[in-house]
């Protein structure tokens, strides 16, 4: 994912994880892309049970 605002990102182009029409392998290929187009940084995020943590405080 190459995001510099992090706001929406459930909403985002960007988001692979568990979205109608996308697989991992997208995930993937989109993120050896970027390394192609010169990012030199490319980070995975997996957020399962963070909403539950962050609610129930």
């Amino acid at each position: 994912m190459a995001c510099r605002n992090p706001e929406g990102l459930e909403r985002s182009e960007f988001s692979y994880g568990f979205r109608p029409g996308r697989i991992a392998q997208d995930a993937v290929r989109k993120a050896q892309r970027y390394v192609q187009e010169g990012f030199q940084i490319v980070v995975d995020v997996d957020l399962e049970k963070f909403f539950d943590r962050v609610m129930a405080r």
